[in-house]
């Protein structure tokens, strides 16, 4: 373990170009949560992952590192020229106290997903920086919009404020994650954040205010069978328990004659000190009041020989 230093062909490629990068924007400091958080140390990892907000936050700026697929690759190369030389400009740059004045040249590049745009860590990252080597999105601007401070002009509409958070969350569940057991986690830096807004009770991974509604999440339409987790990652009423694409079809106005009512719910936090992160196995109640459906159970044997059980709801005509 190095304490003092890390021999330079020691590091990744993809940190080695971070490194470039930092030294020719002069910057002091460079923080890998790799290096910067024991990875073997769950204790030190709670902590740490509570802390990410506020290390994101008040960074100067993030490297997003899109076109790596891992540590290894890299991401600085030459860019190969547009086909159409109409679309390449150059444009000044200059910083602050410079010894000489330096440009960048822009080109229009075809934009397709890049790998950092499928890892689950990635999303919070982006919409909690204030600043990033990388093209903002649609969701950023809609993040910086709840983040809004309370004495701005614009008011607040609850209801958007819900549905850009479960948004959020669907674009969230589409990402993959190396460790399954993170899902709630990975997203616990944005839940802290629309926390200060709704000033809301934060329930493994939904709002109590929205509770109701949320509690009709459902698998996307391409999500398919999934297996079951081969770990605890959240309450069965959850969609943190599930490693599937979700969807979220009757958050705003739907039928209060047949909403469930919420009689209690009641979670343990893994880390007592970071109440949007992980829950504790076991330890989730929730307590509803609501109609009863009519509902058969068939099993069936598949042309592998395998037993399977189907479920659906009986109409009552």
């Amino acid at each position: 373990m190095w304490t003092t230093s890390i021999p330079w062909d020691k590091l990744p490629q993809t940190l080695r170009d971070a490194v470039i990068i930092r030294d020719k924007l002069r910057v002091r400091y460079l923080w890998v949560d790799a290096l910067c958080i024991v990875q073997d140390d769950a204790n030190h990892m709670a902590k740490e992952i509570a802390a990410m907000p506020d290390v994101y936050q008040n960074s100067a700026f993030t490297i997003a590192a899109s076109s790596a697929s891992n540590v290894r690759q890299g991401f600085l190369a030459k860019r190969s020229r547009a086909d159409d030389p109409t679309s390449i400009f150059q444009l000044r740059y200059q910083v602050e106290n410079p010894e000489e004045v330096g440009s960048i040249i822009l080109i229009r590049a075809k934009i397709d997903p890049e790998p950092l745009d499928t890892r689950a860590w990635a999303l919070q990252e982006r919409l909690l920086s204030p600043h990033q080597l990388e093209d903002v999105s649609i969701l950023q601007a809609q993040f910086d919009a709840i983040q809004a401070p309370t004495n701005s002009k614009r008011q607040l509409n609850p209801d958007n404020a819900t549905k850009n958070w479960y948004r959020l969350v669907k674009v969230y569940s589409n990402r993959a994650l190396t460790k399954p057991e993170d899902r709630i986690l990975a997203i616990s830096g944005i839940a802290e954040r629309y926390g200060r807004v709704f000033g809301d009770q934060y329930c493994a991974g939904m709002w109590r205010s929205t509770f109701a509604n949320a509690l009709y999440w459902q698998p996307g339409h391409n999500a398919g069978p999934q297996p079951r987790p081969t770990k605890w990652q959240g309450p069965s009423w959850s969609w943190t328990s599930v490693n599937a694409p979700v969807d979220f079809p009757h958050l705003i106005g739907s039928d209060s004659k047949h909403k469930p009512i919420i009689m209690a719910v009641d979670t343990k936090l893994v880390n007592p000190d970071d109440p949007y992160g992980a829950v504790q196995e076991g330890s989730c109640q929730l307590i509803v009041k609501a109609r009863l459906s009519p509902a058969a159970l068939r099993f069936e044997t598949d042309v592998d020989g395998k037993l399977k059980a189907r479920a659906g709801s009986i109409s009552m005509g």
